[in-house]
């Protein structure tokens, strides 16, 4: 979700929404690996060459929990955010869209706003441009 749309749906949700009701604000459907492809692309780097299966990536998650236990360190992976990283979640924003002109921004526009503030604001060395 882009900032700029969540804090107008806020604002007229607080004007002109139902009490009472709940509006869903949801983004683009989009994969990790698409994700990481086009965060890749903004920082000059090359995108994942592979992606792991969910399994593979569950496995991991449990190894690392356990050296986590013993080593007292946090893990890389939980099996919490492989479980988010992995499912198919669709949360559909209509009631938003039509009570509250909530705009779904396309993930690529929303990466490049995020990248351009994060080298405006010197948290980011700027890469290669798109």
């Amino acid at each position: 979700m882009h900032v700029n749309e969540v804090a107008k749906a806020h604002i007229a949700a607080a004007e002109r929404g139902k009490i009472g009701e709940n509006y869903i604000l949801a983004g683009t459907r989009t994969s990790f690996a698409e994700m990481l492809a086009i965060i890749a692309e903004l920082l000059g780097k090359p995108p994942p060459k592979r992606v792991l299966s969910p399994g593979l990536l569950r496995l991991i998650a449990a190894v690392q929990g356990l050296r986590a236990a013993i080593t007292d360190r946090r893990p890389q992976l939980t099996p919490e955010s492989v479980a988010l990283s992995t499912r198919k979640i669709s949360c559909p924003s209509l009631k938003a869209q039509q009570e509250l002109s909530f705009k779904i921004v396309p993930i690529r526009t929303m990466l490049q706003d995020c990248y351009e503030w994060l080298v405006a604001s010197g948290r980011l060395k700027a890469g290669r441009r798109p």
